[in-house]
């Protein structure tokens, strides 16, 4: 991220309709974090893929969303989804003007559950 003259991080507005991650450095045992500015909104809708570091699609994956406000150091959970079979997600939230959102997305599970 860059800085500007007083060394605090500049923060710019991105106009695409897509953001695309190169997932070629993430480590999957990670917790990645991605910090997103939206234009206020009634509504937002956060959609994605999901995939593992061989970029095959992951399903059971949790999504995260948080809503970031940085001039009162508060962080609030918004909601979760889970990634379908074919590593899709969905999530629809209230973007307030001022606010930053994270994105964070966790392995999922591989627990078996034997039957008695």
């Amino acid at each position: 991220m860059k800085k500007n003259r007083n060394g605090k991080k500049k923060v710019s507005t991105c106009s695409q309709d897509s953001i695309l991650i190169n997932t070629n450095n993430l480590d999957s045992r990670a917790n990645h974090k991605l910090n997103i500015i939206m234009m206020p909104r009634k509504r937002v809708i956060i959609k994605g893929v999901a995939y593992n570091v061989r970029m095959q699609p992951i399903s059971g994956a949790a999504v995260e969303v948080i809503e970031v406000d940085y001039k009162e150091n508060i962080r609030k959970v918004l909601g979760y989804s889970y990634t379908d079979n074919e590593g899709e997600y969905v999530l629809s939230i209230e973007a307030l003007p001022e606010m930053f959102y994270e994105i964070v997305v966790y392995s999922p599970l591989n627990i078996k559950i034997k039957e008695i």
